[in-house]
């Protein structure tokens, strides 16, 4: 059900649908959360927490909102299944020699015809999840609150060469322009085949199925023979896509 964007929900339609339970990140609701609390109990989080990494928040709002669902059970085996499937792929990874590897994860788009790249710092979510695989972030400026930084295309021939994921849209893919395709062609890691393009339907946040589907998807690229080409993105079923 339609119930208003993200910064203005609407409280009747929200009314309408007679909730048990709202939950809301804080920042969204700072303004009507006492309109909101007066529809049904109102459970607000913090999507960007300073004093701990993303995941860890993460986990946490996960395992609250589990408790107070009475369903911490169910949660458990979830998360358990999380941990099962980093320690495949750390194994995955050992064996083939790529344990300790340098990554970086970026999310490109453009902006008013200016390419803009985002790169992940360490306490980002989806940073965490593919360090948890035996990786090392290789992008090395201080946590963002939002988990990344943007910076122009410029900066990416400072990265050297490492494993570079990224995520753009197949009709916005902002290194298959014209202005940034020469630069890009000379990057060290696109020339050693190390640029791994995860699909434009990848999702970096959200969570433990969201982190499992990413764990998916990069060890889908890491182990794949050759990288994909810049322009060709990761083709995936829609089962894996609900996933999300």
């Amino acid at each position: 059900v339609d119930v208003g964007t993200r910064q203005a929900p609407g409280l009747e339609s929200i009314a309408a649908l007679q909730p048990d339970l709202i939950i809301a990140a804080a920042s969204r609701v700072a303004e009507n959360y006492d309109e909101l609390s007066a529809i049904a109990p109102t459970l607000v989080f913090d999507n960007y927490p300073t004093d701990i990494t993303h995941y860890e928040s993460t986990i946490q709002t996960f395992n609250t909102i589990a408790d107070i669902l009475g369903r911490q059970s169910e949660a458990e085996a979830v998360l358990a299944e999380v941990e099962a499937k980093f320690a495949e792929a750390r194994a995955q990874l050992e064996a083939a020699g790529k344990s300790g590897e340098k990554f970086v994860l970026a999310q490109a788009y453009s902006s008013d015809n200016v390419a803009q790249v985002r790169l992940f710092t360490d306490n980002a979510l989806a940073v965490q999840v593919i360090a948890q695989l035996g990786l090392e972030n290789g992008w090395t400026e201080a946590a963002q609150p939002f988990g990344f930084s943007t910076v122009s295309v410029e900066a990416l021939p400072e990265l050297g060469d490492l494993n570079f994921f990224y995520v753009v849209q197949d009709d916005d893919n902002v290194f298959a322009t014209d202005a940034v395709a020469p630069l890009w062609e000379n990057l060290e890691f696109v020339k050693n085949n190390h640029a791994y393009p995860l699909g434009g339907d990848t999702w970096l946040f959200g969570g433990p199925y969201s982190i499992n589907l990413l764990v998916d998807i990069v060890m889908d690229a890491l182990l794949a023979e050759t990288a994909l080409l810049p322009a060709a993105a990761p083709v995936r079923s829609s089962s894996r896509g609900q996933a999300l």
